[in-house]
């Protein structure tokens, strides 16, 4: 059974422990043979929240998801309420941030308990509807969800095209397996980096990481022809 992991970006303490949460576990695993873990970022931690008015600092959200216990190890991904109770920070904006800040291409769901008007308020949130929308495309939100079954078969269907083979994946996960063994000299740019950097890089900078895999592939059709 393949170990998968999973970003749960909710503000609800012990949100991992509820039926809800245990249920989409034991459908994942009998669904797609899959033991997902889930990984919980609360930002109403107290590190993460101003300590005059409890509201949330996105600085110190994104600081903090930027870090080895969340997108610096092997994730496979993301799923995030939209409510966070605050007045002004919500799911679609900490989405918005994984992608334009920290550059992260993992497939990532949006949920919430009343979906439904979730697009309209993302929409219609600035006056200039057009970069609105222009927003949300960009975000790659891979399904809108409500907190049940619905959530359940889209992170099952967003795991299944995960586990599709493909050779950045998997290139990804080999490098997470040694995270911290030092890289040697193939390819300048990633000199006396650790391969769990090379595995961020690659997973977030599509340019670096495809001219990493050429200087790979190069160097290992010369081993393979080499007559010594």
């Amino acid at each position: 059974m393949e170990k998968c992991f999973c970003i749960v970006i909710d503000d609800s303490s012990q949100i991992l422990d509820t039926a809800t949460f245990n249920t989409i576990k034991e459908n994942v695993k009998n669904s797609a043979s899959i033991d997902l873990e889930l990984i919980q970022l609360n930002p109403k931690s107290e590190e993460m929240i101003n300590e005059e008015d409890g509201s949330i600092l996105l600085d110190k959200v994104i600081e903090r998801l930027n870090t080895p216990d969340y997108l610096k190890r092997q994730i496979h991904l993301i799923i995030c309420d939209y409510e966070l109770g605050d007045e002004k920070v919500n799911g679609f904006e900490i989405i918005r941030l994984l992608r334009n800040n920290l550059g992260s291409k993992k497939e990532i769901i949006l949920y919430s308990s009343n979906i439904e008007n979730v697009i309209d308020k993302i929409i219609n949130k600035e006056e200039d509807k057009a970069k609105s929308i222009k927003d949300l495309v960009s975000s790659k939100i891979f399904d809108f969800c409500l907190k049940d079954e619905h959530l359940s078969s889209a992170i099952i269907k967003a795991m299944k095209s995960e586990m599709d083979f493909s050779s950045d994946k998997f290139l990804e996960a080999e490098l997470f397996k040694y995270p911290d063994l030092k890289f040697n000299n193939i390819y300048d740019r990633f000199e006396g980096k650790t391969l769990g950097e090379i595995a961020v890089v690659m997973s977030s900078n599509l340019d670096e990481g495809n001219r990493l895999k050429k200087e790979m592939i190069s160097q290992v059709v010369a081993y393979m022809i080499n007559p010594e």
